[in-house]
């Protein structure tokens, strides 16, 4: 369970740095 936690919130890190980095790349 507590793994499934980790990989849950370390996707969403990743979506919010790959959406940062494509507005940072747009801009």
């Amino acid at each position: 369970m507590h793994a499934r936690f980790v990989l849950f919130h370390l996707n969403l890190i990743d979506r919010s740095i790959s959406c940062l980095l494509t507005m940072a790349a747009g801009s």
